[in-house]
């Protein structure tokens, strides 16, 4: 690849790519939309204004109404051009992905929040969700002699108890309104405009007498007893988050973005509740402790925050 020098500081065109590549992955880090992200003079590049002509002729740079210049990344002659930064431009793809990822995703949280606001009987709905899928992902932990003592093995354990999921999630939504089925739930939100995989369905369902089995197991009639309603809404309603958001492909590939996410989710949950966050994790903490000093040492593991947040 031919370098161009440039007379003031010797600066190779190769460093100055280096310098832009910086300035867009500084601006798209902190939130700058792609259009008014990496955009500067020549001069904080390191390039005299006179190479101007010779840059745009080559189509390296592009350049704005404001006189301000930028790698013209989006230009595929020259990726090939400069193929040693292939690991910037795909770093460079990747913050751009998630910059969509999180404008739709902010879509989302402001809808769903705007729908619990204006029609509070959804809570039935997205706690039945948000519960299913904390729920569904735990391993179910429990004390072996309470196991044994309601009649099942451990392998019948590790089958049965996360088959359980859906109802123990109906049980807890069940307080704040009917709800028939796990289809309900999601069609509830399809008539939001909020889109979920009809495919998502429940494990087979196995009879109440389980049912009643695995919660003696638990002790659940003591978790829900301890847990507040916010408590019990914010884990419907970041899980139910977290559900959609993992089911539409849009949680961020970098942890830059992830944070953003995270304080995205919780600035929504802020607006809902009406309280801090450390304040909502607080209490959460503090219902937690209480169930571990009762000797349900696993609730934590039951009852907890999605992994992004």
């Amino acid at each position: 690849m031919r370098k161009m020098k440039f007379e003031s500081s010797d600066l190779s065109i190769t460093e100055a790519v280096e310098k832009m590549f910086q300035a867009l992955s500084n601006d798209l880090g902190i939130g700058v939309s792609e259009e008014k992200a990496g955009w500067r003079s020549l001069i904080d590049f390191g390039i005299e204004p006179s190479h101007q002509s010779e840059l745009l002729r080559r189509s390296i740079v592009e350049r704005n109404s404001r006189g301000q210049f930028r790698l013209n990344f989006r230009n595929s002659r020259i990726r090939q051009e400069f193929k040693k930064f292939n690991q910037q431009f795909e770093q460079l793809d990747c913050f751009l992905e998630d910059i969509e990822k999180l404008n739709e995703a902010q879509r989302i949280l402001t809808q769903i929040t705007e729908m619990l606001q204006s029609a509070p009987e959804y809570w039935t709905y997205i706690i039945a969700l948000g519960w299913w899928r904390m729920l569904e992902l735990s391993e179910f932990p429990a004390k072996i002699d309470d196991i044994f003592n309601e009649g099942f093995s451990p392998e019948d354990w590790m089958i049965k108890a996360p088959r359980c999921a859906f109802e123990l999630a109906l049980n807890i939504a069940s307080k704040y309104g009917e709800i028939d089925g796990f289809k309900e739930a999601l069609d509830s939100l399809e008539r939001q405009g909020i889109h979920t995989s009809q495919s998502f369905v429940p494990l087979s369902l196995i009879g109440q007498d389980e049912v009643q089995k695995v919660m003696r197991v638990l002790k659940w009639e003591e978790i829900k007893e301890k847990l507040a309603d916010f408590n019990v809404k914010m884990l419907g309603f970041l899980w139910t988050l977290y559900f959609v958001l993992q089911n539409e492909n849009l949680l961020p590939s970098s942890a830059e973005f992830s944070l953003k996410l995270n304080q995205m989710m919780w600035n929504n949950a802020e607006n809902i509740f009406g309280k801090k966050q450390q304040d909502l994790l607080s209490n959460l903490e503090n219902t937690l402790k209480k169930l571990n000093e009762r000797g349900i040492i696993w609730a934590s593991d039951i009852v907890r925050l999605p992994e992004i947040i």
